[in-house]
């Protein structure tokens, strides 16, 4: 017998995109927000198409300082010179906006409350919105916290990689985790790092980072409810 350490199956999910789809409605918190900046309802048009291919190309980067290059967008484009305290504002509002537009993937507090029922750790491990506690406000307005073990956000609870961060998570449990996630290149490197990954397809309006391409040691799951059947199954 093992003293010390009780081992237990530890499940590491991302939010956005796995948990919740907080893509789909991009196009409409873009109108909102070029409404907000006095755009008609013709510019904004042209500017939520632009905004979108914009966020798809900073989306691959992982570049999330929109107050910086909409600042540049909105001078260079339409000709309008917002303060940085505009620009603060706006990305607020705009998150404001994104959380109420949010819908939560149908099967996921099923999901996550079935894997505690089975003995399993249950994270939230995240990216940060860069706004400090946005995230987190996020995370909370979703109401699925509550079903979880803990909420840890990058840049903010800890440091370093979300991967990493699943890795000694699950250590302290003396289990190697499943980092569960929709994009192809957070999975890909839970496999560089040892752990499980698990890939939940997700099509939003967003196309580039969810076309990279990932290892075949990737579970694939068209559904997130599938992850029960994969973790489930293994006995682990």
């Amino acid at each position: 017998m093992v003293y010390g350490v009780i081992l237990v199956g530890v499940v590491c999910f991302d939010f956005d995109g796995t948990l919740v789809d907080s893509y789909t409605c991009l196009p409409d918190v873009y109108r909102k927000l070029c409404q907000a900046v006095g755009l008609s309802s013709s510019q904004a048009d042209v500017a939520v198409a632009e905004l979108m291919e914009l966020e798809d190309l900073k989306e691959v980067e992982e570049d999330y300082r929109r107050e910086l290059w909409w600042g540049r967008y909105f001078s260079d484009r339409w000709g309008l010179e917002l303060s940085s305290a505009e620009l603060s504002r706006l990305h607020l509002m705009w998150f404001e906006w994104r959380t109420q537009l949010t819908t939560v993937v149908d099967c996921a507090l099923d999901v996550l409350l079935r894997l505690k029922e089975a003995g399993f750790k249950v994270y939230i491990v995240c990216g940060s919105d860069v706004i400090p506690g946005v995230k987190r406000r996020r995370v909370e307005a979703s109401g699925l916290l509550a079903a979880t073990d803990g909420l840890y956000v990058a840049h903010e609870d800890f440091d370093g990689c979300v991967v990493d961060k699943a890795i000694e998570l699950a250590s302290a449990h003396g289990a190697v985790p499943y980092v569960v996630d929709d994009k192809p290149r957070r999975v890909s490197k839970a496999v560089d790092r040892g752990a499980r990954a698990i890939l939940v397809r997700f099509t939003g309006p967003l196309k580039r980072v969810w076309c990279e391409p990932y290892p075949p040691e990737v579970t694939v799951v068209d559904r997130l409810c599938d992850v029960l059947d994969v973790v489930l199954g293994s006995g682990v």
